[in-house]
Parts: structure tokens; C-alpha cells; sequence
């Protein structure tokens, strides 16, 4: 499982958006960098992540850094990938949530929605 995990916090330094194959995807958002006029600082530009549950559609890019991290051709990393996703998904359903180190924590609520809560400034 905690490839799974590290292959999302390294695809999402580079990329937009990760899609996690039948769960959902993480899409990063921007914010310009901005001048607080009153208290005379900048704040640089900055992305946060989201967590979007409608984007399941498998893309190829979690699939693609199986592939070059373990020298796999796109069949085995898409059954090592569905693999962790099983257990992934085993572990929101039976403990209602994961921890995605440096990213943030994904929940599984009582009315069977994943929720999002994001770490501040750790990506």
C-alpha cells in the first residue's frame, strides 16, 4: 500500500492530476502569488490538492510510473496497481479512512462519499 501512496505524492510534483483507477483523482489547483497591501508582505503562488471522486477512468500515468519504477510492462503494473487499490479500498471501507503521507487523508463517510481533507503545505 505504501507504493501506491508514494507513487501519487511523486506524480503530483509533476502533474495535475493523478487518477486513482476506480476511486478517484487528486487535481492540483494554483493560486497566483499575491501582495497583502496592509501587512506589506507577499505571499508566493502556491497549489493545493483536491479530491475528486467522479474522475475513475484509468489514464495510464499511475500505471506508467508503475511500469518505470519496477521495469514492468503495462499488464503487470496494472495488476500491481489494482492490486493496491484493492487494499486501498478495503482499508476506506473498514476504517473510513487513509492517510496519504504529505498529501492528506481521504475518508469514506456513513453516506458512502469519499471526503478530501488536504495537509497544509506539505506537497
Amino acid at each position: 500500500m505504501i507504493h501506491l501512496a508514494k507513487h501519487i505524492e511523486l506524480l503530483l510534483l509533476d502533474n495535475d492530476c493523478v487518477i486513482i483507477p476506480r476511486l478517484g483523482g487528486f487535481v492540483a489547483h494554483y493560486t497566483s502569488a499575491t501582495i497583502e497591501d496592509k501587512e506589506h508582505i507577499i505571499i508566493p503562488p502556491y497549489r493545493t490538492i483536491g479530491f475528486n471522486p467522479q474522475l475513475k477512468i484509468n489514464d495510464g500515468v499511475l500505471a506508467e510510473s508503475y511500469m518505470n519504477f519496477y521495469g514492468i510492462n503495462f499488464y503487470e503494473a496494472n495488476k500491481r496497481m489494482n492490486s493496491e487499490i484493492d487494499e486501498l479500498l478495503s482499508i476506506l471501507h473498514e476504517e473510513g479512512k487513509y492517510k496519504f503521507v504529505n498529501i492528506g487523508e481521504l475518508h469514506f463517510n456513513i453516506y458512502g462519499v469519499y471526503e478530501f481533507k488536504p495537509y497544509d503545505n506539505k506537497l
